[in-house]
């Protein structure tokens, strides 16, 4: 029998200040790869701080996060991101295809340029995302929805162990949002561990096999049946914020080397 796959991530008793005003603390748990974990919990509650966190971006008050078995910095090139929409300035002159080429650039370390394996890669992203067409655009030109799936695009390229998504569906229409699903799906069932924040219960129990939830702190972290039972809701939104039959839908939130391009990508912008 081969042994167990070593976990995508492992958090212990997280605990994360802002100019030492706690943000996030008690978090733990554990992420296998091919897992789905749905981040949950009001505006503010630390979804965002955790997943900064798991980049190595903010420093740790106390606990330990150990990512593909390393610290978070020493595991960046295996850890792709998807921030939220407005994260990226749409005026920025750049096409579509150099944004999910740079998904590549981890790979690829200091001072080294993408060749045609990396153009390659970056142009099958973007087919996946249905946006293959597209690429010699300048991104801003495009919509919300169809930047959040060159973004998600980029991610693909990266062909990274962990992908992290900061509210991926926000403003997007729901063709684009059964799409990246669909595209994540196939992601989990390589391997791939994915940790979303959301504030979609419905996405959050249909494509996660996980929950984390919270609101400052870790109110549950554990199979989706359990970790958004309403008990653990009311504790995360407030005690009038769902009534025992309410399974589905959104939450009230309170607040709280040098290559030459393949044909067929140079064609398309890459």
């Amino acid at each position: 029998m081969s042994p167990a796959p070593a976990p995508a991530l492992v958090l212990t008793d997280v605990a994360v200040d802002y100019d030492r005003v706690p943000a996030l603390e008690g978090v733990t748990g554990t992420v296998a790869p091919g897992e789905g974990v749905a981040l949950i919990g009001p505006n503010g509650s630390g979804k965002s701080t955790l997943l900064r966190a798991v980049l190595g971006l903010v420093p740790l008050r106390q606990g330990h996060i150990e990512v593909l078995g390393r610290a978070p910095s020493d595991a960046r090139g295996d850890v792709a991101y998807v921030p939220q929409q407005d994260a990226l300035d749409p005026e920025f002159p750049v096409t579509v295809g150099q944004v999910v080429l740079m998904g590549r650039y981890r790979r690829l370390g200091w001072g080294r340029r993408p060749g045609r394996a990396d153009r390659a890669i970056a142009a099958e992203a973007l087919d996946r995302v249905d946006l293959g067409d597209r690429a010699r655009e300048r991104f801003g030109t495009l919509s919300g929805g169809q930047r959040q799936r060159v973004l998600i695009a980029r991610a693909l390229a990266q062909q990274a162990a962990l992908v992290l998504l900061d509210e991926p569906f926000n403003g997007v229409d729901g063709t684009t949002q059964d799409l990246l699903l669909e595209v994540l799906a196939e992601q989990r069932a390589r391997g791939v561990a994915v940790i979303m924040s959301t504030h979609d219960l419905a996405v959050a129990r249909t494509a996660c096999t996980v929950a984390c939830v919270l609101n400052r702190r870790q109110v549950a972290f554990g199979p989706v049946a359990s970790a958004l039972a309403p008990e653990a809701l009311r504790q995360a939104y407030g005690p009038s914020a769902f009534a025992l039959d309410d399974t589905f839908g959104h939450p009230p939130d309170h607040g709280h080397g040098h290559g030459h391009a393949h044909p067929a990508s140079r064609e398309r912008g890459f």
